[in-house]
Protein backbone atom coordinates (compact mmCIF):
# COMPACT_ATOMS: atom_id res chain seq x y z
CA UNK A 1 0.00 0.00 0.00
CA UNK A 2 1.51 3.45 -0.73
CA UNK A 3 0.79 6.35 1.65
CA UNK A 4 0.24 9.82 0.61
CA UNK A 5 0.19 13.55 1.70
CA UNK A 6 -0.21 16.65 -0.60
CA UNK A 7 1.97 15.55 -3.90
CA UNK A 8 4.27 13.25 -1.96
CA UNK A 9 4.07 9.29 -2.49
CA UNK A 10 6.06 7.10 -0.51
CA UNK A 11 5.47 3.13 -1.20
CA UNK A 12 5.42 0.83 1.82
CA UNK A 13 8.76 -0.20 2.73
CA UNK A 14 7.74 -2.90 5.49
CA UNK A 15 5.17 -1.63 7.44
CA UNK A 16 2.48 1.22 7.43
CA UNK A 17 3.73 3.03 10.49
CA UNK A 18 7.28 3.22 8.63
CA UNK A 19 5.67 4.83 5.47
CA UNK A 20 3.53 7.04 7.40
CA UNK A 21 6.55 8.57 9.59
CA UNK A 22 7.99 9.15 6.17
CA UNK A 23 4.89 11.29 5.57
CA UNK A 24 5.27 12.86 8.57
CA UNK A 25 8.73 13.73 8.31
CA UNK A 26 8.33 15.41 4.16
CA UNK A 27 5.55 17.36 5.60
CA UNK A 28 7.41 19.09 8.89
CA UNK A 29 10.58 19.67 6.50
CA UNK A 30 8.32 21.77 3.84
CA UNK A 31 6.12 23.18 5.67
CA UNK A 32 7.81 23.94 8.99
CA UNK A 33 4.79 26.22 10.15
CA UNK A 34 1.93 23.35 9.79
CA UNK A 35 0.54 22.06 12.55
CA UNK A 36 -1.44 18.91 11.33
CA UNK A 37 -1.16 16.91 7.97
CA UNK A 38 -3.55 14.50 6.26
CA UNK A 39 -2.26 11.14 5.17
CA UNK A 40 -4.37 8.45 3.62
CA UNK A 41 -3.84 5.55 1.38
CA UNK A 42 -3.09 6.42 -2.35
CA UNK A 43 -4.32 4.64 -5.16
CA UNK A 44 -3.03 5.01 -8.77
CA UNK A 45 -5.98 5.94 -11.57
CA UNK A 46 -6.33 3.61 -13.78
CA UNK A 47 -7.90 4.44 -17.38
CA UNK A 48 -10.88 2.62 -18.35
CA UNK A 49 -13.47 2.32 -20.96
CA UNK A 50 -16.88 1.43 -19.97
CA UNK A 51 -18.15 -0.93 -22.79
CA UNK A 52 -22.12 1.65 -22.52
CA UNK A 53 -19.56 4.53 -23.86
CA UNK A 54 -18.50 2.92 -25.69
CA UNK A 55 -21.73 0.95 -27.64
CA UNK A 56 -23.47 4.45 -27.80
CA UNK A 57 -20.25 6.41 -29.32
CA UNK A 58 -20.33 3.69 -31.96
CA UNK A 59 -24.03 3.82 -32.16
CA UNK A 60 -23.74 7.80 -32.85
CA UNK A 61 -20.47 7.41 -35.66
CA UNK A 62 -23.21 4.51 -37.20
CA UNK A 63 -25.77 7.21 -37.24
CA UNK A 64 -23.41 9.69 -38.94
CA UNK A 65 -22.35 7.51 -41.54
CA UNK A 66 -25.32 5.75 -42.37
CA UNK A 67 -27.41 8.72 -42.53
CA UNK A 68 -29.57 6.99 -39.88
CA UNK A 69 -30.15 3.48 -41.59
CA UNK A 70 -28.34 1.88 -38.23
CA UNK A 71 -30.83 3.01 -36.12
CA UNK A 72 -33.86 1.88 -38.68
CA UNK A 73 -32.03 -1.32 -38.15
CA UNK A 74 -31.56 -1.08 -34.69
CA UNK A 75 -27.72 -1.96 -34.92
CA UNK A 76 -26.31 -2.25 -31.02
CA UNK A 77 -29.33 -2.26 -29.58
CA UNK A 78 -30.08 -5.56 -27.82
CA UNK A 79 -26.14 -5.83 -26.25
CA UNK A 80 -26.42 -7.74 -22.78
CA UNK A 81 -24.41 -6.89 -19.93
CA UNK A 82 -22.43 -10.14 -20.10
CA UNK A 83 -21.43 -8.30 -23.56
CA UNK A 84 -20.24 -5.32 -21.96
CA UNK A 85 -18.39 -6.57 -19.55
CA UNK A 86 -16.62 -8.69 -22.25
CA UNK A 87 -16.08 -5.87 -24.35
CA UNK A 88 -15.02 -3.42 -21.43
CA UNK A 89 -12.61 -5.95 -20.08
CA UNK A 90 -11.17 -6.34 -23.59
CA UNK A 91 -10.86 -2.89 -24.78
CA UNK A 92 -9.79 -1.87 -21.61
CA UNK A 93 -6.64 -4.69 -22.04
CA UNK A 94 -5.25 -3.21 -25.06
CA UNK A 95 -5.76 0.57 -23.46
CA UNK A 96 -3.79 -0.28 -20.79
CA UNK A 97 -1.15 -1.84 -22.88
CA UNK A 98 -0.81 0.72 -25.28
CA UNK A 99 -0.48 3.41 -22.53
CA UNK A 100 2.14 1.17 -20.62
CA UNK A 101 4.03 0.26 -23.94
CA UNK A 102 4.29 4.22 -24.90
CA UNK A 103 4.64 5.92 -21.43
CA UNK A 104 1.23 7.11 -20.77
CA UNK A 105 0.45 5.70 -17.62
CA UNK A 106 -1.13 8.29 -15.44
CA UNK A 107 1.42 9.16 -12.36
CA UNK A 108 -1.64 10.58 -10.36
CA UNK A 109 -4.56 9.07 -8.56
CA UNK A 110 -6.98 9.77 -5.59
CA UNK A 111 -6.12 9.77 -1.80
CA UNK A 112 -8.92 7.53 0.28
CA UNK A 113 -8.76 6.56 4.17
CA UNK A 114 -7.41 10.22 4.92
CA UNK A 115 -6.48 10.55 8.58
CA UNK A 116 -5.20 13.91 10.53
CA UNK A 117 -2.09 13.82 12.15
CA UNK A 118 -0.48 16.04 14.50
CA UNK A 119 3.09 17.39 13.15
CA UNK A 120 3.66 19.11 16.98
CA UNK A 121 2.86 16.19 18.66
CA UNK A 122 5.66 14.04 20.73
CA UNK A 123 4.90 10.85 19.19
CA UNK A 124 5.36 12.76 15.43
Amino acid sequence: MKYRWSTKRWSNDGSVESSIKKCIAEAKATYPDAKEVYIGEYEQYKPFVTGCWLIEHLKEEAYIESDGISEEQEWLENINDEEYTALETEVNKVVRKILKKYGHIPNFGTVKNNKLYKLNSEEN
